[in-house]
C-alpha cells in the first residue's frame, strides 16, 4: 500500500512538472527578419541525427529543395510566426527529413523542423537552442507550399517514436488481400519496440499528391487512444476515425520487398510467428 501511495505521488509530480516546464511558443516575425540573411529548404538524407549540447555537428547528408531570401524569405518568417510550438518539452535534438536551414547574419547558422530548434556556429558547435514541439502536419503543408514541385516533390520521411508511443494503445501486423484481412499479429505492452524500429525507416514522402486510401499486403494496423486508427505500409500513411470516416493521410513510398523484411525481421528478432509470415527466406542484416 506504501508502494503504491508513493508511485501514485511521483506521477502527480512528474505531471505537475511535465506541464509547469512547457508553455506556448511562436517565433518571433521582427526579430528573425531583421537576423536572418536567408533560408534553405532542405530534405535531410541521412538517417536519424542526434545533437548533443557544445557537441560538434558532423557533415550531414541532404539535398536542396529551394533557397530563399528577400520577400520569399520574409514570407515564410511570417508564416512560420503563426505557427503555435510546445517549448520545454518534450526533449528533442534531432535533425531529419524536412528542415529549414536557417543562416544568420553574424555567421551562425540554425535548424528549425516541427520539434527542433538548433542554432551553431561557424566552427559547428551548438550554441544555441531550446526544445520546441508543433503539429507536424502544419509545419509540413506551410513549408511545402514554398517548394515548387515541378522539380522537387519528394522529401526523406521518418515516422516520430516519440509522437507515436504516446498516442498508440495497439498495434496489429495484417495481411491485406482486397476485401479480406488477416490479423498475423497483435502487439500490446511491446507495441514499442516496433515503432522504435518503424522511425529508423527511411520513406519518401510526396509533396501533394494522393494518399492511398485501399492498403493492401503486409500493413501496420494503429489503433490510437482517441479511436482513431491508421495504416501504414510500404505507399501508406492515412488514419480513420471510429465511423470509419478519412482523417487525414499523405502519400509515402518504401520498396514493398524491403517493407517486407523490415515486418519479417521484426518477427524472426523477436520470436514471434506473425502468422507464419517469417516461413520465407531469412532475411539477412
Amino acid at each position: 500500500m506504501k508502494k503504491t501511495s508513493i508511485l501514485f505521488t511521483t506521477m502527480v509530480l512528474a505531471t505537475i512538472f511535465y506541464f509547469s516546464c512547457s508553455y506556448r511558443f511562436n517565433f518571433d516575425y521582427d526579430k528573425m527578419k531583421d537576423r536572418v540573411e536567408k533560408i534553405k529548404i532542405i530534405s535531410v538524407e541521412r538517417a536519424i541525427i542526434e545533437v548533443s549540447w557544445n557537441s560538434t555537428l558532423k557533415e550531414i547528408d541532404y539535398k536542396v529543395l529551394k533557397t530563399l531570401d528577400g520577400d520569399e524569405m520574409d514570407k515564410l518568417l511570417f508564416d512560420l510566426s503563426k505557427i503555435n510550438y510546445i517549448r520545454g518539452h518534450p526533449l528533442y535534438r534531432r535533425i531529419r527529413g524536412l528542415n529549414l536551414k536557417i543562416y544568420y547574419k553574424d555567421s551562425n547558422y540554425g535548424f528549425i523542423n516541427h520539434n527542433t530548434w538548433l542554432t551553431f556556429n561557424e566552427r559547428n558547435i551548438t550554441v544555441g537552442g531550446t526544445n520546441v514541439t508543433s503539429d507536424e502536419e502544419v509545419f509540413f503543408d506551410l513549408v511545402s507550399d514554398f517548394i515548387d514541385c515541378s522539380s522537387n516533390c519528394s522529401v526523406a520521411y521518418y515516422f516520430d517514436y516519440f509522437k507515436m508511443i504516446r498516442d498508440v494503445e495497439r498495434i496489429e501486423i495484417i495481411n491485406i488481400d482486397g476485401a479480406d484481412v488477416t490479423v498475423l499479429e497483435v502487439l500490446d505492452n511491446d507495441r514499442g519496440t516496433l515503432l522504435s524500429r518503424l522511425e529508423k525507416v527511411r520513406f519518401t514522402r510526396f509533396v501533394g499528391g494522393t494518399w492511398n486510401d485501399n492498403p493492401q499486403g503486409l500493413t501496420i494496423k494503429i489503433y490510437h487512444r482517441n479511436s482513431d486508427y491508421s495504416f501504414i505500409n510500404h505507399n501508406t500513411s492515412t488514419r480513420f476515425n471510429k465511423d470509419n470516416e478519412f482523417v487525414s493521410g499523405f502519400q509515402i513510398l518504401y520498396p514493398e520487398e524491403d517493407f517486407k523484411a523490415f515486418i519479417y525481421r521484426f518477427c524472426l528478432q523477436t520470436f514471434r510467428s506473425c502468422g507464419g509470415a517469417v516461413d520465407l527466406p531469412i532475411v539477412s542484416g
